[in-house]
C-alpha cells in the first residue's frame, strides 16, 4: 500500500508539473512511468486503483481552480473528476490484459488503449470532459506538437505513451523477478529499439507537418479589445458603462486602420436584433471606426407558439463598415449545467449538483463571415476545447478562425493559460491562424504553426485581467491539413490495431490449445 500511493503521488506531481500553465513539458514523457509498474507486474485491482487515483490526484489539482466559479463545491466537483479518472483505471486493465497475452507489443498496445479512451472522453455528450489532455502538455513544443497536423492532439497523447512505456518496461526488467528473468532481460533491447523508433516516427511526422508554405501569404490587419473586467450586473452600474469601454478602446485601435475589431464574447448586453438602440451604437461605432465589428452578444428570434418566451442564443455578430448587419453564429455546443440541463425531464437532478439552469437556444448551422477579402468562422467558449467542433468549423473554407471566450466567470490566470494552450492545438491541427479574444485575457494572435505571435499585455507584461487593445496582422491560410480532410483516422487505426493484436493472440491460444491436445494423445 506505501508503495502504491508513493506512485500515485510521483505520476500524479509530474503530470501536474508537466501541464500548463507550469509547463515543465520534458515530464510528460516520464510522468507515466510510476503508475505503468502496477499494470506491468501487479494484480488487476492494482492496476486499475493505480492510475485512477494517480489521473485523479493530477485532475483535482490541474483543475482545482473551478471551486472558485459561483455554484461549484467539493462534491459537485469531486464525483465528475472520480467519474473522468475512471477512464485511466479502465486504461489500466485494459492495458494488463494486452501486457499478459502479448507483453512484446506493450509499445503501442499501451498508448492505443490510451488514445481511444482519450477520444471517449471529448464524445460522450454531456458527460464529455476535455480537460488534461496529455498531449496539450507540449504546446509549446511546435516540432513535436506539429505532429498534431496529421493525427490530432491524440497522436501527440500517442508519442507520450510510447515513451512512458518503454521506459516503465526497462525498469520493470530490471527489477527482481525470479520467475522471468531470461524473458525480461530479453525484454531491453527490444524496447530500446521501440524507443528509437519511436523518436524517428517524431521526427519523420513533425518535418512533414510543419512545412510551411513555398510563398508568402496574405495577411489581414486585426485588432483585438479587451476589458481588465466586467463591471458588475448590479442596480446603479448602466449597461452604456460597458459598451462605453469597449467603444473607447475600439476607437484607439482604429488609429491603426484594422480591417476587422474583434471584441469578446457577451461584450455587449442586450438582445439583438430587438434593441434597436444597441443596434443603432454598433452601427454607428462600425461606421466610425472604418471597419468590421464582430461582438458578442445574446441573440432572440420572435416567440414561438408553444413557447411562452424566446430563449436566447449566445451568439456572435459582425457589423460592416457601413452599419450593416453582416452576419450571425449563434453557438451550437452548449455548456451542460450552464446554458442547458441535460436530460431535462427525464432527470431531476438534487441541488447539490446544479440550480435551475434556463436552456440557450442551440446553434443549428456553422457561419461562414465574408469580409470580402477572407472568411472567417467563429466558435464561442466552449466549443473552441473539442477537435471535431473545430475541425468541421475550419473545413468550411476559411481563412482564419476566430475563438471567442468569456473567461471573467474565474479569476484564474492558470484556468486562462490552459484554455490558451487548447486554442494552440486548435491552430496546428487545422493549420489555421487564431484570433482569440477573451473579455479578461488572454487575448492573443496565433499562427498556423502554432505560435502565440502577440497577445494582449499590460504594464507589467501580465496577459490577464489587463485592459487594452492590440492590433497584429493575421496570416490568412485556407489550404488545410490532414488532420482536417481525414478527421479522426488515427483514432480508428488506433482501435484496429488493439483488434488485430487481440485477434491474433486468440488464434495463437487456438492454436497452442490444439497442438496440447493432439500431444496429450500421442501414445
Amino acid at each position: 500500500m506505501g508503495v502504491d500511493l508513493l506512485l500515485v503521488a510521483l505520476s500524479g506531481t509530474l503530470l501536474l508539473a508537466s501541464a500548463p500553465p507550469i509547463d515543465f513539458h520534458w515530464l510528460a514523457w516520464i510522468a507515466l512511468v510510476p503508475a505503468l509498474l502496477p499494470i506491468l507486474r501487479g494484480s488487476a485491482l492494482r492496476a486499475f486503483l493505480v492510475p485512477l487515483a494517480a489521473w485523479y490526484l493530477f485532475d483535482v489539482t490541474h483543475a482545482r481552480w473551478m471551486l472558485r466559479i459561483e455554484g461549484i463545491h467539493v462534491l459537485n466537483f469531486g464525483l465528475p473528476v472520480v467519474v473522468h479518472a475512471a477512464y485511466f483505471g479502465v486504461f489500466g486493465l485494459i492495458a494488463r490484459w494486452f501486457h499478459r497475452r502479448a507483453p512484446q507489443w506493450d509499445p503501442v498496445t499501451f498508448p492505443a488503449a490510451w488514445v481511444v479512451l482519450e477520444y471517449l472522453r471529448f464524445h460522450l455528450g454531456f458527460l464529455s470532459f476535455p480537460w488534461g489532455i496529455l498531449g496539450v502538455s507540449q504546446h509549446s513544443v511546435l516540432p513535436v506538437a506539429g505532429v498534431a497536423a496529421i493525427t490530432g492532439v491524440h497522436g501527440v497523447s500517442f508519442l507520450l505513451v510510447t515513451s512512458n512505456t518503454v521506459l516503465a518496461g526497462l525498469i520493470d526488467a530490471r527489477l527482481p523477478d525470479a520467475g522471468r528473468p531470461l524473458r525480461r532481460a530479453a525484454t531491453i533491447p527490444r524496447r530500446l529499439g521501440a524507443c528509437a523508433g519511436a523518436a524517428l516516427g517524431v521526427m519523420l511526422l513533425a518535418a512533414a507537418s510543419s512545412r510551411g508554405p513555398d510563398a508568402p501569404v496574405p495577411t489581414l490587419r486585426v485588432a483585438l479589445v479587451q476589458l481588465e473586467a466586467r463591471p458588475p450586473a448590479r442596480p446603479g452600474v448602466r449597461r452604456d458603462e460597458l459598451f462605453e469601454r469597449y467603444a473607447e478602446l475600439t476607437r484607439r485601435a482604429a488609429a491603426s486602420e484594422p480591417e476587422l475589431i474583434a471584441w469578446s464574447e457577451s461584450s455587449v448586453r442586450g438582445s439583438i436584433p430587438y434593441d434597436r438602440t444597441l443596434a443603432r451604437d454598433l452601427a454607428n461605432l462600425a461606421r466610425t471606426s472604418g471597419a468590421y465589428l464582430l461582438v458578442g452578444s445574446s441573440a432572440q428570434e420572435k416567440a414561438e407558439r408553444e413557447r411562452r418566451a424566446p430563449r436566447a442564443s449566445n451568439s456572435a455578430f459582425l457589423i460592416a463598415p457601413d452599419g450593416s448587419f453582416a452576419g450571425r453564429y449563434d453557438k451550437m455546443r452548449l455548456l451542460p449545467f450552464n446554458e442547458y440541463l441535460p436530460l431535462r425531464g427525464l432527470i431531476r437532478w438534487p441541488s447539490w449538483i446544479v440550480s435551475e439552469v434556463t436552456d440557450a437556444e442551440p446553434g443549428r448551422e456553422a457561419t461562414r463571415f465574408d469580409m470580402g477579402r477572407a472568411r472567417f468562422g467563429v466558435l464561442i467558449c466552449w466549443e473552441n476545447l473539442f477537435p471535431d467542433a473545430f475541425r468541421r468549423m475550419a473545413a468550411q473554407g476559411v481563412d482564419f478562425m476566430v475563438s471567442m471566450t468569456n473567461e471573467a466567470f474565474i479569476d484564474s490566470a492558470e484556468a486562462r493559460h490552459q484554455m490558451l494552450a487548447m486554442n494552440v492545438f486548435r491552430a496546428i491541427e487545422n493549420r489555421v491562424a487564431i484570433v482569440r479574444t477573451a473579455t479578461t485575457g488572454v487575448s492573443a494572435i496565433i499562427e498556423p504553426s502554432g505560435r502565440v505571435v502577440e497577445r494582449i499585455r499590460g504594464d507589467h507584461g501580465d496577459d490577464v485581467n489587463v485592459r487594452g487593445y492590440l492590433v497584429g496582422e493575421v496570416p490568412l491560410v485556407s489550404e488545410r491539413t490532414f488532420y482536417t480532410r481525414h478527421g479522426e483516422w488515427f483514432v480508428v487505426a488506433c482501435t484496429g490495431l488493439l483488434l488485430i493484436v487481440a485477434a491474433a493472440h486468440a488464434g495463437w491460444a487456438r492454436r497452442e490449445a490444439a497442438r496440447i491436445g493432439m500431444a496429450d494423445r500421442e501414445p
